[in-house]
């Protein structure tokens, strides 16, 4: 994962940058990138970042494309 990439992307609240980031980590089958990057996405949030669809949206890309028990981890109850 591009750290770099990543952090410039979140401190200018770019979401089209953000969702083609995720969908590259997709295409690549990087899950844990994936994760690190909802995380990091979500830290941004609580500093007021606009960012928290990209968040939402990496775990809609978990549930649909990783393996079962990535998958299952971004489900809730019910």
């Amino acid at each position: 994962m591009h750290d770099d990439e990543l952090t410039a992307l979140i401190e200018s609240s770019d979401l089209d940058g953000l969702v083609r980031f995720i969908d590259g980590l997709v295409d690549a089958r990087d899950w844990s990138g994936i994760e690190t990057m909802r995380d990091r996405c979500r830290e941004a949030v609580e500093r007021g970042k606009q960012v928290w669809g990209p968040a939402e949206y990496s775990d809609y890309r978990l549930a649909l494309d990783a393996p079962a028990e990535r998958a299952v981890a971004v489900l809730g109850d019910g």
